[in-house]
C-alpha cells in the first residue's frame, strides 16, 4: 500500500476526527430528542386521533408514558358512548378511566404536564357507542 504524503494524510485524520464527533453528537441528540418529529424538539402533548371504525387508532401509545388528556365526542347522535382508557395492549388491560358521553356529547379532559401515568403503553377501548377525537400524549421523562 502506497504511503500518503504527511500534509494529505493529516488532513485525512482531521476528516476522520470531524465526522466521527459529528456522528456521536448526532447519536446523543438522538437520545435525547427521542420525543421529535423531523429533528424539533416536542414541547407540547402529542396529540393522536382515536375513534371508532376507520376514524382513529385504538393503541395510539405502544411505550411507558403519560396521558395528558383528551378530547372526544360521540358520533351517532342516537346514543350513549362509554370509553375506557386501558393501561395496556387490549380490553383486558387495567382500567386508567371511564369516560360516559350522551348522544351528541363530547368531553375535553386535561390533567397538566404530569398527566396519568401508564405503564404499558395505552389502549382505547370503545366499550359502546362511536366515537371520535383525540388523546394528548407524553413519552417518558
Amino acid at each position: 500500500m502506497k504511503k500518503m504524503h504527511p500534509e494529505t494524510q493529516a488532513m485525512v485524520d482531521g476528516l476522520v476526527m470531524t465526522f466521527e464527533a459529528s456522528l456521536q453528537r448526532f447519536e446523543e441528540t438522538s437520545v435525547r430528542n427521542a420525543q421529535s418529529i423531523n429533528a424539533v424538539n416536542l414541547r407540547g402533548a402529542s396529540v393522536v386521533p382515536i375513534g371508532s371504525a376507520n376514524t382513529g387508532t385504538k393503541r395510539p401509545m405502544v411505550s411507558p408514558g403519560a396521558v395528558l388528556g383528551w378530547s372526544m365526542r360521540e358520533t351517532t347522535g342516537a346514543g350513549t358512548a362509554v370509553v375506557a382508557l386501558r393501561d395496556g395492549a387490549d380490553s383486558a388491560a387495567n382500567l386508567v378511566t371511564s369516560i360516559q358521553l350522551p348522544a351528541n356529547g363530547s368531553v375535553r379532559d386535561w390533567f397538566g404536564p404530569s398527566g396519568l401515568a401508564v405503564a404499558y403503553g395505552l389502549y382505547v377501548d370503545v366499550m359502546s357507542g362511536s366515537i371520535e377525537g383525540a388523546v394528548y400524549l407524553r413519552g417518558p421523562e
